[in-house]
């Protein structure tokens, strides 16, 4: 029993300060003149049961501190499809022999993308190995040192040494 009434003295104590740190923080922080921190704090402070509440509430607080922002993103997401639906227009899909439509024009920009930054990628990896190969005028020693260090820029892994002797090794013998 003695344990079990220490346990309600300890639980009893918990609440006392857990009580105390609220009022604390809600003393320090729940004092701004718009209010809304307030509301902040005492929702962080509330059970769980009212977190979607609070959620949507923040959501629909965010929402009108935005919406002229939002308005404009709209305006000019329209007017960016707008010219865009014009210039695939203007444009001859060579597949069809028809204008292009906006989906098989922005695939179209997509894959030139990609091949363009693979071949930026394969140019900056390759250079240096172009340059030791196909430069005409240059002897087997600049040869050898651009392929090096052609070879090194790769960041290949190196190959595997040789194994380490076990063992008693000879010693040579002195005089």
């Amino acid at each position: 029993e003695s344990a079990a009434l220490e346990r309600e003295r300890l639980l009893a104590r918990l609440r006392v300060q857990s009580d105390a740190m609220t009022k604390a923080i809600l003393d320090r922080y729940a004092k701004p003149t718009d209010g809304a921190t307030a509301t902040r704090v005492e929702g962080a402070l509330r059970p769980a049961a009212n977190a979607a509440a609070l959620a949507a509430e923040s959501d629909a607080e965010f929402n009108r501190a935005h919406a002229e922002r939002f308005t404009r993103l709209r305006e000019l997401g329209a007017r960016l499809q707008a010219e865009a639906l014009e210039f695939a227009r203007a444009h001859t899909d060579p597949a069809t022999g028809q204008p292009y439509e906006l989906a098989a024009l922005l695939r179209a920009i997509q894959s030139a993308n990609l091949k363009f930054d693979q071949a930026a990628r394969e140019d900056v990896t390759y250079g240096d190995y172009r340059t030791a190969m196909l430069t005409p005028g240059l002897s087997p020693e600049q040869r050898r040192l651009l392929f090096s260090a052609a070879v090194a820029g790769l960041a290949q892994p190196l190959p595997r040494g040789e194994l380490t002797p076990t063992g008693q090794s000879p010693r040579p013998s002195g005089p």
